[in-house]
């Protein structure tokens, strides 16, 4: 691969990374500031029910005309996101920013899965895969940093501005070298950003329906699935939701991951700040903790010193992250040292970063011809669906408690309970699907 693209791809992985995980850690003084401690879920999955749009738009537009374009329509996106939230001073203008922030980092991270797909030799991917995953973790390590220092210290708008010239960097790195990619000619853009537009509502809906005090307005959550459902199918491989092939298992496992592992993550800070009375920065450094395991899951995974089986690996990294969840649990407990968030969080980490490598390198590997672009599509959407539907369902629950006069704490154990219980779903049917190939296997075998 290219060196130079190869560079320009880590600087947008990095940045989509450093703009999500420095919000978790930055959202209780914006909150605060622009008085949006009501709708905190909310702002956190607007970014990410926006940027699924963004990722539909780009995998058929990749295919359809190549990256050339898709690359200036993520930087123009994503710099006005950045230049709104510099200058919001409400919840609405802030959340505007997020949502145009959240259509160019989709745009940019199926553009970097669909790079690698298209001008990395199959042999590199895995590597390729794994240096992408250390240019998502660095920022990883730094966000907690940067934005506790900046959030402590001086002004939590520092934040997106600081972010303008890697974005501009990414765009001289690799449009001149990838205007000579052409696209195969199919799909209908309108028809795609139609139909994204519709998944993100229907997220949008059933997350806004469950925020709110129990009622009339949660009968909106059946259109609301409908109103969704079909488009997310056409944006992803036939029959995807079964879990019964190697690329259907990579997919939905991304799903979980991020359900389980974000579920806790977005809202561990809230938990360490207010409950631990932790400083921004301290409760950072405890995500660090998670973004160095999650680096050296990933690179165990893409250089085969675990099992060649990629249905092992996934069951071996979603009993990790479980465990991690389990762990946490314990910091309920008044007399837990908030030490032990470190280890529970590193344990978390190391597991996610074996199951979502497992999961993309599965899917590049099992990637039909000239689809390239589609199934890039399909593993961003997949792990913004979790991260979104995480961030929402965390909110509504914290939401719920509220209104019945439950504590904070009350309602981040509500969604520790959530993340546990879709963590012993997802390993039930890991272990289904890895006794169904096994027992495919044994004719074969004889």
């Amino acid at each position: 691969m290219n060196p130079t693209i190869l560079a320009g791809v880590l600087t947008i992985t990095a940045l989509h990374a450093f703009d999500e995980l420095v919000l978790v850690i930055s959202l209780p003084t914006i909150a605060a500031d622009l008085g949006t401690t009501g709708g905190y879920g909310l702002v956190i999955s607007s970014y990410i029910l926006a940027s699924i749009v963004g990722m539909a738009m780009a995998g058929r537009q990749l295919d359809r005309s190549g990256p050339g374009l898709s690359l200036l329509y993520a930087g123009g996106f994503f710099v006005s996101g950045l230049l709104l939230a510099i200058t919001a001073s409400n919840t609405l203008t802030f959340t505007l920013a997020r949502i145009l922030q959240g259509i160019g980092g989709g745009i940019g991270w199926t553009l970097a899965f669909a790079l690698i797909s298209l001008v990395c030799p199959p042999e590199k991917k895995p590597k390729a895969i794994a240096a992408m995953d250390i240019a998502w973790v660095v920022p990883s390590l730094l966000a907690p940093v940067i934005g506790g220092v900046l959030v402590d210290y001086f002004n939590w708008r520092w934040i997106f501005a600081i972010q303008i010239i890697p974005l501009i960097l990414a765009i001289v790195l690799i449009l001149p070298r990838v205007k000579h990619l052409k696209g195969h000619g199919q799909a209908s853009p309108d028809s795609v950003v139609l139909g994204a537009a519709r998944i993100a509502l229907g997220c949008g809906l059933i997350l806004y329906a469950l925020s709110q005090n129990f009622g009339w307005i949660w009968l909106m959550i059946v259109p609301a699935f409908f109103v969704g459902l079909g488009p997310l199918n056409r944006s992803m491989p036939t029959d995807w939701w079964r879990f019964s092939t190697p690329l259907s298992a990579s997919l939905l496992m991304a799903i979980f991951g991020f359900l389980i592992f974000y579920g806790m993550e977005a809202y561990q800070p809230l938990y360490l700040i207010e409950v631990r009375d932790l400083s921004t920065l301290q409760a950072g450094l405890v995500l660090t903790c998670a973004s160095l395991c999650w680096m050296l899951g990933s690179i165990s995974a893409a250089n085969g010193w675990l099992s060649d089986s990629y249905q092992v690996r996934m069951l071996m990294g979603c009993s990790l992250l479980s465990l991690g969840i389990l762990l946490l649990g314990a910091l309920f407990l008044s007399w837990v040292p908030v030490a032990w968030a470190y280890l529970s969080w590193s344990v978390a980490g190391l597991g996610m970063g074996i199951s979502f490598n497992t999961c993309r390198a599965t899917a590049m590997e099992y990637t039909p011809d000239k689809q390239e672009g589609f199934v890039a599509s399909a593993i961003s959407l997949s792990a913004s669906i979790g991260l979104g539907l995480a961030a929402g369902l965390g909110g509504a629950i914290k939401n719920q408690v509220d209104y019945v006069g439950g504590s904070l704490e009350s309602g981040i154990q509500g969604i520790w309970l959530m993340s546990l219980g879709l963590a012993v779903v997802a390993i039930a049917l890991l272990v289904r699907h890895l006794l169904m190939s096994l027992h495919k296997a044994q004719p074969a075998e004889l």
